[in-house]
């Protein structure tokens, strides 16, 4: 039996909507990968580089490596209470991947509740075409300038197994 090599994930970690041009946020993600009993913490960095576009850069360490991606995320439709988004991007951990997926959101009075779909290959020593289905929970905290963001990763094929993850922690707008 060969070995499973951990391959890192950071889900969506936020709803469909976008921060708006020349928007900054910052914020920390503690990670729990819970079919591989491991632990990571991603640092992440997003900037809204233009109307219906945020770039996000983040890295992750305390894990068995550490942990580097990049992703952009392109407002498809909002009509205020719902938003539709797609991401694409590439990461790295071990082996370097691909990140595409899929978010849909709703704004339920002061939070909102997002689920997709998200594709994560990897390409290396053991190529795994992961699959899945990230749920979560934005509450506004600190007057709407930090938000509260809880988050499961549910796989939904067997190379998504590795990927599962529960997730919680902090975005703040400067």
């Amino acid at each position: 039996m060969s070995p499973i090599h951990l391959h890192a994930q950071d889900g969506f970690f936020s709803d469909a909507r976008i921060s708006g041009a020349g928007n900054l946020t910052i914020g920390v993600q503690p990670a729990i990968y819970t079919n591989t009993d491991d632990f990571m913490m991603i640092f992440r960095g997003g900037y809204g580089v233009m109307p219906g576009m945020d770039l996000f850069l983040k890295v992750g360490v305390l894990g068995d490596e550490n942990y580097v991606g990049a992703h952009i995320q392109y407002l498809l439709a909002t009509d205020g209470r719902i938003a539709a988004s797609m991401l694409a991007g590439v990461q790295n951990y071990w082996d370097p991947g691909l990140k595409a997926g899929f978010n849909m959101s709703v704004r339920l009075t002061a939070f909102s509740i997002y689920c997709g779909l998200l594709y994560q290959p990897y390409f290396g020593d053991r190529s795994t075409q992961g699959l899945l289905v990230p749920i979560g929970l934005e509450i506004p905290v600190l007057s709407n300038q930090s938000r509260l963001i809880m988050e499961v990763n549910v796989p939904a094929n067997s190379d998504g197994e590795p990927f599962e993850m529960i997730s919680f922690g902090l975005i703040f707008r400067l």
